[in-house]
């Protein structure tokens, strides 16, 4: 079974808000094409960190709440070690890493200062959307945006099957 990235917003004021913030780190001008989430899918169930901290829930209910831009395949679900993700249910979501990256996009915009490659707010147990998605691609994204992760395996699916 394939394992799928899902790259979404949803019509909540803060996905609005997140979508608009990452303008500046994307070759994308127009908002409808900038996700503010990423989720992954194997089968019928969606792994995720929310606000409310990680966990896993059924594609159906997940749907309700979101608007897919993209998915991709990220590998097989069989190669995945699935252990690594259920250990980490109910962990929190990293407030703090959160805000360092916002302040760093701040000053990207502003001052044109490069953001760095390590979050030096990031706490170990704790976790925001693209964290998750390390998990199973052991890449570390926890200074990457949702749509910069887009743009980077799109563009990698795409060259692979040329």
């Amino acid at each position: 079974m394939i394992a799928y990235v899902l790259f979404s917003y949803s019509k909540k004021i803060g996905s609005t808000a997140i979508r608009k913030f990452q303008l500046p780190l994307t070759k994308y001008k127009n908002i409808k094409e900038v996700p503010s989430h990423t989720s992954v899918r194997v089968g019928s169930v969606v792994y995720e960190s929310t606000f409310e901290g990680v966990r896993a829930t059924t594609f159906e209910s997940w749907i309700t709440r979101n608007i897919i831009i993209q998915a991709l395949p990220i590998g097989n679900a069989d190669k995945i070690h699935m252990d690594r993700i259920t250990c980490l249910f109910g962990r929190k979501y990293d407030y703090a890493g959160l805000f360092y990256f916002a302040w760093r996009i701040i000053l990207l915009k502003l001052f044109k200062m490069p953001l760095p490659k390590k979050n030096k707010w990031h706490k170990m147990n704790k976790y925001f959307c693209t964290e998750i998605l390390s998990v199973f691609t052991e890449k570390d994204y926890q200074m990457s945006a949702p749509v910069q992760i887009m743009e980077e395996l799109r563009d990698d699916f795409y060259t692979s099957i040329i």
